[in-house]
């Protein structure tokens, strides 16, 4: 299923999709940490890319093997616990998931934790079995995946809270076990702590940026915020997993004989269920508490990692034997989410456009835009190579990831958000300005003198008849003059 997710995007979409365009954009530049978020998924896509001498192909294949890898460490995790049928089933169950269909053919800082998230709920298990190496794993897979995104260090959490819930996981603080998976996580989060403070701990200040990336105060939410937030979040998770709660009920709710396993409850088995079902709920208890105390609305893609045992915990809790029907049954149902949803999406990308008049951005031409922008820059510079756009990341990182000289990005004309790039650069070698869009954008004046502006249109890729992409563009040629500090290096604050 996950290859049929790269193929469908591989051959119906014109694009990369925003997110991935974004990572590509970052990780050319190889730092520690980036204005918003950590850097592991930018890093992934940037190592593919100079792998395969910068080809667009393979990165459409990245996200969907994250999301095979967590499903293979799911079933691997399940051998332990449940045995090989039920094992099988947890992992094969993450299709009626929203995160692990829909959501999984998009690399981003969502998908890139998924296994990282699944790897360090499994080395709490084993480490809570008394295992010291696994603690040592579990503080390095916590670490990562806080590199995937920081909410994802909600899951590690609640492993260690779990240990305080019983006398005998209380024990284990007596053992050197969690102390060494402390000091191995810190050890490999340390280097992306030092790169956040090296930027002011920006990824921290997004929540205070407003759409044109200014600082400024969060408006406050009504009262009843603090109710309705959580409310809505966790509703959300409960929905995301509502294909996991009827692929269960028919599996184990139709009746059928022969069994396929004869399998009593053991209290090994008890010790799990509790443990597997504590991590699925305490990161999201956890996030809404916190909506609740500080009046926050959650984005419920935030817990798109945490869930990868829901599974198993229904599988664990219910130890009547698997019937042949109701196998049968759930297979049927299976078959309908994740082929179904796989199909949708495919309709959706192939002729969406022509039933709905809905062009999604995937079909947007980033070949033909960098084709054109590097065109214009060649007329009016006589050939000199392209090395740097300022832009937005959906239009300026296009022209880098498709434009043959991949050049670099000032990310939505805002220096604070790339201070890897020396600004200096744009009076020798010139720049590209790009934006979407029929009004100019507020920082168009702020990098100097630059030729007139030239809007235009770019065709999408359906054959759906819908407007085209409104698009402007101007150039700094090399020999502008840069303006004065206190215009583009000291960028003004609202």
């Amino acid at each position: 299923m996950y290859f049929g997710w790269s193929l469908a995007t591989l051959f119906l979409q014109g694009n990369l999709a925003y997110d991935h365009i974004e990572m590509l954009v970052w990780g050319k530049a190889w730092q520690l940490s980036y204005w918003k978020h950590p850097p592991l998924p930018a890093w992934i896509a940037e190592a593919v890319s100079l792998a395969t001498n910068r080809a667009i192909w393979p990165q459409y294949f990245i996200s969907p093997a994250t999301t095979a890898i967590a499903a293979w460490v799911v079933w691997r995790a399940a051998r332990d616990v449940a045995g090989p049928w039920r094992a099988l089933i947890a992992a094969l169950t993450l299709q009626g998931c929203v995160y692990y269909n829909y959501e999984c053919d998009v690399l981003n800082h969502n998908t890139i934790q998924l296994p990282f998230v699944a790897a360090l709920i499994w080395a709490g298990w084993r480490a809570t079995r008394g295992s010291t190496s696994a603690w040592i794993w579990f503080g390095v897979f916590s670490a990562v995946a806080v590199y995937g995104k920081h909410t994802a260090a909600f899951a590690p959490l609640g492993v260690l809270a779990f240990t305080l819930l019983t006398a005998q996981g209380r024990q284990l603080w007596c053992t050197r076990g969690p102390y060494l998976g402390i000091v191995a996580g810190i050890i490999v989060i340390a280097p992306h702590v030092y790169g956040m403070w090296q930027i002011d701990f920006t990824p921290f200040r997004t929540a205070m940026l407003d759409h044109s990336g200014f600082e400024t105060l969060v408006a406050a939410e009504p009262w009843w915020g603090r109710i309705a937030f959580p409310a809505e979040f966790v509703a959300a998770q409960i929905l995301m997993l509502m294909g996991i709660w009827v692929m269960s009920f028919l599996l184990f709710f139709i009746p059928g004989e022969p069994t396929i396993e004869a399998m009593g409850e053991s209290e090994r088995t008890r010790a799990a269920a509790k443990y597997f079902t504590w991590c699925t709920a305490f990161p999201v208890a956890l996030a809404a508490l916190l909506s609740a105390a500080v009046n926050l609305h959650m984005n419920s893609l935030w817990a798109m990692a945490w869930l990868p045992y829901s599974g198993l915990s229904v599988l664990l809790w219910i130890r009547r034997p698997i019937g042949t029907s109701g196998l049968r049954t759930m297979w049927f149902a299976w078959g309908g989410q994740a082929i179904g949803t796989l199909l949708f999406v495919c309709v959706k990308m192939s002729v969406g456009a022509q039933l709905t008049g809905n062009v999604p951005n995937v079909l947007f031409d980033g070949e033909s835009f960098s084709r054109y922008v590097g065109d214009r820059w060649s007329q009016a510079t006589n050939g000199a190579p392209l090395s740097m756009v300022i832009g937005t990341h959906w239009i300026g990182g296009s022209i880098c990831v498709y434009h043959p000289e991949h050049p670099d990005l000032v990310l939505d004309g805002m220096p604070l958000r790339c201070p890897w790039i020396d600004l200096s650069r744009i009076s020798t070698e010139g720049a590209v300005l790009v934006w979407d869009g029929g009004a100019d954008p507020v920082w168009l004046e702020k990098f100097g003198s630059h030729t007139p502006v030239e809007h235009f249109v770019i065709p999408m890729r359906t054959s759906a008849k819908v407007a085209g992409k409104e698009l402007g563009l101007a150039i700094i040629l090399p020999t502008a003059k840069l303006p004065a500090t206190g215009s583009m290096w000291d960028w003004p604050r609202r």
